[in-house]
């Protein structure tokens, strides 16, 4: 479990350097960069508050929709560190088209934007069923300290 957790977090911030580099591709100042960047991620953390904190029944849905297919946590981390490798594989490849146009041109702006966005509403659904399946993994953990109950063993019996 921990070692798929850590690598969840090593792929996150290979996310925001690929975030960085994409700023970067398509800036022809660092100033620019910095302040594309920035923007991207406090956009993200903005749909990211909405998303986990505002209205959070999506993310509850996929939490127990995950919890049914596997009730294992390990094999949770692993499906959301897949997702999200997907879209650090996209933003790295935008990254490259623009780095190769020197520039981001129209045409490349007709797709990347609406490409773009979908990537952040991705993540977004992605870390806050994270962020769910933690807070109800916690719930569950204190609930059943107080019986004697692991957390494996209560989500065994919800299933059967």
């Amino acid at each position: 479990m921990a070692f798929a957790f850590l690598f969840c977090v090593v792929l996150a911030q290979m996310l925001l350097t690929s975030v960085a580099v994409y700023a970067a591709s398509i800036a022809n100042t660092t100033a620019r960069a910095l302040v594309l960047a920035l923007a991207t991620l406090i956009a993200a953390g903005c749909l990211l508050q909405l998303l986990a904190f505002e209205h959070p029944y999506p993310a509850r849905e996929l939490a127990e929709l995950f919890r049914h297919i596997s009730p294992s946590p390990t094999v949770i981390v692993g499906l959301l560190t897949a997702s999200i490798f997907i879209p650090l594989s996209i933003i790295l490849s935008l990254a490259y088209r623009c780095f190769r146009a020197r520039e981001l041109t129209r045409n490349l702006l007709r797709y990347q934007v609406p490409l773009l966005v979908l990537v952040l509403c991705f993540l977004a659904v992605v870390f806050a069923t994270f962020v769910e399946i933690v807070r109800t993994a916690d719930k569950y953990r204190v609930a059943d300290s107080r019986h004697g109950v692991s957390y494996f063993g209560s989500i065994n019996a919800k299933l059967k």
